[in-house]
């Protein structure tokens, strides 16, 4: 409503109106009915908003009346929004290839809602695995040994090879391409696989922990281990024992995930320069060496990485004692609070809380 001032005192009122969709659809139904039918126009309104119901959240379609789960469009409205209230939907909705390929194509293993003739049809099977290859596991077996679906399901999901048949899990360019998309589907691969060393090194250089599954000689190649740790360092725990203790591929490991250290030899974990890029990729590594260790290893710190790595100490309860020669050697001034020492006589005092100030020089 708009009011303005015309003459002398006098108002003049306009108003607009708007007419929703809802309302649309009431004139609607009101023009296209013979008589004035209260019923299918109360039905119009129930249809209309169960539409809006299931376009916001599909599996709202378990909560609505029966016939509207028989309903063509409020079904492909639900698996549109949500490809598992296909689940929810008729029986005949179930069978009908239009609202199974409109769930699929969203979440391919929603095929395992449709009913069992469209998951024996394999283009409904072939658009499911394109979607996620996963839904191999929902369709009808005799897709298991199909190389062209088994192809183009382990090219969308590679682990996809746990469900293929053995003779197709022998087959080098169905492994290829399985280890390409996820390096531990190698776990799914025939077991001669494990032993060749091009297959290995696709499969850790998609992801380093698929080294477990390699074979026990290489797991001692140090060109296959080195590409496993680059890409994942935690990798370094499936390493053999000689590769845990060799230096560049402990510091490869560290520097892509500083708690692989965890894993490197007990002298490399005494190492400084292994300690440094390790603390430099994760602060909490610090707390994994020796207290000898943090002290040589804080002395080879950056200033900014020196104050970050003390934080973390003195916020985990540890306090850092004994650090004067690394304030020195890093041009910065430390004070530290002392822990009254404990009486082997007498019951401990309770903890000070440390105080510790830092100035550049």
């Amino acid at each position: 409503r708009r009011q303005g001032e015309e003459g002398e005192g006098r108002t003049l009122t306009t108003t607009t109106t708007t007419t929703t969709p809802l309302c649309r659809l009431l004139l609607k139904t009101r023009e296209d009915s013979k008589e004035d039918d209260a019923f299918s126009m109360l039905d119009a309104v129930l249809r209309y908003r169960t539409l809006w119901r299931v376009k916001g959240s599909g599996k709202d379609l378990q909560h609505v009346a029966e016939r509207f789960r028989k309903d063509r469009e409020c079904c492909l409205a639900a698996v549109r929004q949500d490809a598992y209230a296909l689940k929810y939907a008729d029986r005949s909705m179930k069978r009908d290839r239009e609202v199974v390929l409109a769930a699929v194509d969203k979440r391919g293993d929603a095929i395992q809602y449709a009913d069992a003739t469209l998951r024996s049809d394999r283009d409904v099977v072939m658009r499911a695995v394109l979607s996620d290859g996963d839904a191999l596991d929902c369709a009808h077996e005799s897709f298991c040994s199909d190389r062209e679906i088994v192809l183009a399901a382990v090219a969308s999901n590679g682990l996809s090879l746990g469900f293929v048949d053995d003779a197709l899990c022998a087959d080098r360019d169905v492994v290829e391409k399985a280890v390409r998309q996820n390096g531990q589907a190698l776990e799914f691969a025939d077991n001669a696989f494990s032993s060749d060393r091009d297959v290995v090194i696709l499969a850790v250089r998609q992801h380093g922990e698929a080294l477990q599954f390699a074979d026990t000689a290489l797991r001692d190649d140090r060109d296959v281990v080195l590409a496993a740790v680059r890409q994942r360092g935690d990798a370094l725990q499936f390493a053999g024992t000689a590769l845990r203790d060799d230096r560049a591929v402990v510091l490869a490991a560290v520097e892509q995930c500083g708690n692989a250290i965890l894993f490197a030899s007990e002298n490399l974990k005494a190492d400084v320069e292994v300690v440094v890029a390790a603390v430099r990729q994760s602060k909490r590594v610090i707390h994994f060496v020796d207290r000898a260790v943090q002290v040589q290893a804080l002395t080879h710190m950056d200033p900014s990485l020196v104050t970050d790595t003390l934080d973390e100490l003195v916020n985990a309860g540890r306090q850092p004692t004994s650090f004067a020669s690394v304030a020195e050697n890093n041009a910065l001034q430390l004070t530290t609070t002392a822990v009254p020492p404990m009486s082997p006589t007498r019951e401990p005092a309770s903890p000070v809380p440390a105080t510790t100030c830092f100035s550049a020089q």
